[in-house]
């Protein structure tokens, strides 16, 4: 494929993340001046690692730029075997304390990767059991000896309401390093994987690897109505997520539910996750009503985030439980704003309260 100078970031980080999963990937064409505009951003998401095994061998290798990424790569390789050691510390220590976690994203699919190191994770997502909610709540008030932040998954929001019990039910167990790693089974974690990804925007596009990665690595006889449940509209947002990793980044989708729909996907959709992509900028970890009633944050600032929440079309879908189809979404968004006053009204409330 012809390469023309001038492409556009996101055409750029489409091209670096194709197929990059694969053992190998296919042949990367990119040229030096493409490659040193795309560098930063690639370290801001993640992707230094990842791009760095993509031209190791390649002629752009001494390039400033790819040097750069050879450090992410060779930190991301260190940082990986330090953070699987903070991971089996942190399950012996959970079950010690009486707490069986079961570990989602992070670890529990870098492992699938053909290099861990090319899909770094900076921290540990855990979901336990609603009876032991509480004592994890409370043992993780001392996670500051941890080198390694914990989120605990507690609404399990990106599962949708799946029965937790039974996701404990379908789990595994993987050895690392002489601990059992519990991990979900394959289609509760693809669901999870594309939930999540969603809830986000998809901002990254390491987040569609990893869909790409649980897919392509699932056993023969993986239960396609297992993951996608019996709610018609958390199938239709499922399978459009595998869809979108076929349709950017070459995912293989043969043998399963996506090769049989035939209608494209919905292009706002499509243009929302590679506006995410260009952006390159997730959420403030913090809600909206804290930054825009917080002291700590300019005007500006507030504009920016208020500007950048508001164009969040997939997340409005999902607050509203809407679908993806052809049908507008700026209807759907303003009902989602206005879903939200009522909190920022009481958030407001109790900070006048408290002055």
């Amino acid at each position: 494929m012809p390469v023309t100078f001038g492409r556009s970031n996101v055409d750029l980080l489409k091209a670096i993340h194709f197929l990059a999963w694969r053992n190998p990937p296919p042949p990367l064409a990119i040229t030096a001046e493409e490659l040193i505009a795309i560098t930063p951003q690639l370290l801001h998401l993640g992707a230094g690692a990842l791009a760095w095994r993509r031209i190791a061998d390649s002629d752009l290798q001494d390039l400033p730029a790819a040097l750069e990424l050879k450090r992410a790569y060779q930190f991301h390789t260190l940082q990986t075997a330090v953070d699987e050691l903070n991971l089996t510390r942190v399950f012996s220590d959970f079950r010690a304390a009486g707490i069986e976690p079961l570990l989602v994203k992070g670890w529990a699919i870098a492992r699938l990767y053909r290099d861990p190191a090319i899909r770094p994770f900076s921290d540990i997502d855990l979901i336990v059991q609603p009876q032991h909610t509480g004592k994890a709540r409370e043992f993780l008030q001392n996670a500051w000896r941890y080198p390694i932040n914990i989120d605990l998954h507690e609404e399990l929001k990106d599962s949708d309401g799946q029965n937790v019990e039974a996701m404990f039910a379908r789990s595994q167990l993987i050895n690392l390093n002489g601990t059992k790693i519990r991990v979900p089974c394959e289609e509760d974690h693809l669901r999870f994987l594309c939930l999540h990804a969603l809830r986000h925007g998809i901002w990254r596009p390491l987040w569609l690897c990893d869909v790409a990665v649980a897919l392509e690595n699932r056993r023969a006889d993986f239960d396609w109505q297992s993951c996608l449940g019996d709610n018609q509209i958390q199938a239709n947002w499922i399978l459009s997520t595998i869809k979108l990793a076929n349709q950017l980044l070459g995912a293989e989708i043969n043998d399963t539910p996506v090769a049989e729909i035939k209608k494209p996907l919905p292009r706002w959709f499509v243009n929302a996750v590679l506006q995410n992509w260009q952006a390159a900028k997730g959420m403030k970890q913090i809600s909206l009503n804290a930054i825009v009633l917080s002291n700590q944050f300019s005007f500006r600032e507030k504009l920016a985030e208020l500007s950048y929440r508001w164009h969040r079309p997939i997340e409005a879908s999902l607050d509203l439980q809407i679908p993806f189809n052809r049908l507008p979404r700026l209807p759907i968004q303003l009902a989602a704003s206005l879903l939200r006053v009522p909190d920022f009204l009481d958030a407001l409330a109790q900070r006048l309260k408290n002055r």
